[in-house]
């Protein structure tokens, strides 16, 4: 599975919706499994700074319905949602995206 995040994180910093779609489809099965305590693609995401659009694509792709949990420690060693995280990296338009999508910062 470490395998796979790398290539669908190189393929996020490449910032190619299509290759991330066709990955999705070709790893369907696995989809399910690819986020953990370790890894989290929003929150891959969020970090490598890419454009609202294309965060907000990933949470579509990826079936992204709760955003109250914590991000991996090995991204963020604190404990703290999508959504402050994203603030922290000075991103309050992906803070709107997620609050508007059900995230609670509080």
């Amino acid at each position: 599975i470490n395998e796979k995040r790398n290539k669908l994180n190189n393929i996020i910093k490449e910032c190619d919706i299509e290759k991330l779609i066709c990955f999705y489809q070709d790893n369907d099965a696995l989809m399910d499994n690819i986020n953990d305590s370790n890894y989290d693609v929003l929150s891959n995401a969020i970090s490598f700074g890419l454009p609202l659009d294309f965060i907000e694509s990933i949470i579509n792709l990826f079936s992204y319905s709760n955003f109250d949990y914590e991000v991996p420690k090995n991204i963020f060693a604190e404990t703290i949602t999508p959504a402050v995280y994203s603030l922290l990296l000075s991103r309050s338009d992906v803070c709107s995206l997620l609050i508007s999508n059900g995230a609670d910062i509080n």
